[in-house]
């Protein structure tokens, strides 16, 4: 063992009995502690937040020839004590050093007053971690996360541009077998069968997102079927009898329970003259001057239907022919009308085509095809 010992002295060029070195290690927290390796692993805590950190022992081999020597940490000079002759008991002078107190090594050291103390660091802020923008924007920006985001851009782009291509594909199929199935509702005079065919039609046409003169037709179409399947079941003369009967009889409470369980949101057509008003006061853009009327009382058809801003420029009273939904019908105590039918202007459309009126029943003259020729030409399509 020892000729192997004067090998590896001689090999490294170091004497087995070197004094061990010294360490330095840097804390989590940034302060370095410094000590000397033992013979054996250690542990040493931080001064500033506790970490316990670990310590390897010096090497037992020896060092390699011309690696430099790092010294272990010099210890702290002692200060000299004078020293005083005293006698011993034989009468023989001597010289002993003065007896000093050492402080415990639990006391703290005092500072004197006249030192300034150093700022001491406060270990808690040490330890909390600083936000670090650029290190959070490289993080987050990563070049996988980006290839990552574009491949679900480009991921979603594909989904959505198949299920809009898949949807108007359908839609164009719908669009033409609905409308070769509500033909053939029409020809078999099924006005239900045909109305709900249109409404398809219609739906295929907002998803294509059609406005050329032939969709404008199938949704002028649409409208006049739809009107056409849901008449209101007696004519607004009849209406008016009823209510007047109902309300003698039974009150207008009566009345107004009828209208809304059998009348209300059903179509009617009305053939009228209609005079854009003068005078902006009476809260009414329109008159619409209908001949209904009973023997005592005068009835008054209510509604500033938008249709009406084109087909009544304004001046004399100008025809219209067109159909819209009831929204109410009742009886005015006071006032020169007594009774009023309001109708529901955001249904409200102008008629156009003349076999749809004779479809229902309604002799066509030429002045009526005029009319309604005018109002074709108006809504953007030409017979």
């Amino acid at each position: 063992m020892s000729g192997w010992l004067a090998v590896a002295e001689k090999l490294f060029g170091r004497p087995a009995g070197e004094l061990p070195t010294s360490y330095t290690i840097e804390c989590a927290c940034g302060r370095q502690m410094s000590g000397t390796r033992g013979t054996a692993e250690q542990v040493t805590f931080c001064a500033a937040c506790g970490t316990a950190l670990f310590v390897l022992p010096h090497s037992v081999y020896p060092r390699p020839r011309g690696m430099p020597v790092e010294p272990a940490a010099p210890s702290p000079p002692a200060s000299q004590p004078q020293r005083r002759r005293v006698a011993n008991p034989a009468g023989a002078p001597r010289e002993t050093a003065p007896k000093t107190r050492r402080p415990p090594d639990d006391v703290p050291k005092q500072p004197r007053r006249d030192e300034p103390s150093a700022p001491q660091a406060d270990p808690v802020l040490e330890r909390t971690p600083k936000f670090n923008a650029a290190r959070l924007r490289r993080k987050l920006l990563s070049p996988v996360r980006l290839v990552l985001m574009g491949v679900a851009v480009v991921t979603g782009l594909t989904v959505w541009w198949s299920i809009r291509v898949s949807t108007r594909n359908e839609a164009e199929r719908i669009l033409v077998s609905s409308v070769k199935l509500a033909q053939q509702a029409l020809d078999e005079n099924d006005l239900g069968e045909a109305a709900q065919r249109f409404q398809e039609v219609q739906k295929a046409l907002d998803t294509l997102g059609r406005t050329d003169s032939r969709a404008r037709e199938l949704r002028q179409t649409t409208a006049e079927i739809t009107a056409s399947a849901d008449l209101a079941r007696s004519s607004l003369y009849d209406i008016l009898h009823e209510a007047v009967a109902t309300t003698a009889r039974s009150g207008a409470t009566m009345w107004e329970d009828v209208f809304r369980s059998s009348y209300r949101d059903e179509w009617v057509l009305i053939d009228a003259h209609v005079t854009r008003t003068a005078d902006a006061s009476s809260g009414q853009k329109f008159e619409i001057e209908y001949p209904l009327s009973t023997a005592t009382e005068r009835v008054l058809v209510v509604g500033d239907l938008e249709c009406f801003e084109r087909a009544v420029p304004g001046g004399s009273p100008r025809r219209v022919i067109f159909a819209a939904q009831l929204g109410d019908f009742s009886h005015v105590p006071r006032g020169e009308a007594a009774w009023q039918i309001v109708l529901r202007p955001a249904t409200a459309f102008l008629w156009s085509a003349p076999e749809h009126l004779e479809r229902l029943g309604i002799e066509i003259d030429e002045e009526t095809k005029q009319v309604l020729a005018d109002q074709s030409s108006l809504l953007g399509m030409y017979q």
